[in-house]
């Protein structure tokens, strides 16, 4: 069954699997978006110039596979979004 925002309370909470995003998690999304950025590609830069010190993940492949996730809990299985349609028509993005 769907949860729909009037369903929440407040301080309800759920927890999905886990999931490790991996270096080739990082590299796929990168090819897939093209944003090579050194943040999120190249370690010694990111030792150097980055406040983590360390690569990160781009933010977007975190929220992906958080909704990923959160499918796999019961309640949002069935959760659905209106972005097909736009997609589907126009294939191309700018």
């Amino acid at each position: 069954m769907a949860v729909y925002y009037e369903d929440f309370q407040v301080g309800q909470e759920w927890t999905s699997p886990s999931r490790t995003i991996t270096e080739g998690d990082v590299t796929m999304f990168a090819m897939l978006s093209g944003d090579w950025d050194e943040i999120h590609t190249s370690e010694e830069y990111s030792r150097k110039a980055s406040a983590y010190r360390t690569r990160i993940a781009h933010g977007m492949l975190g929220m992906s596979i958080i909704e990923g996730l959160k499918k796999r809990i019961p309640e949002f299985a069935e959760t659905r979004y209106r972005v097909w349609r736009m997609l589907h028509d126009t294939p191309t993005v700018h």
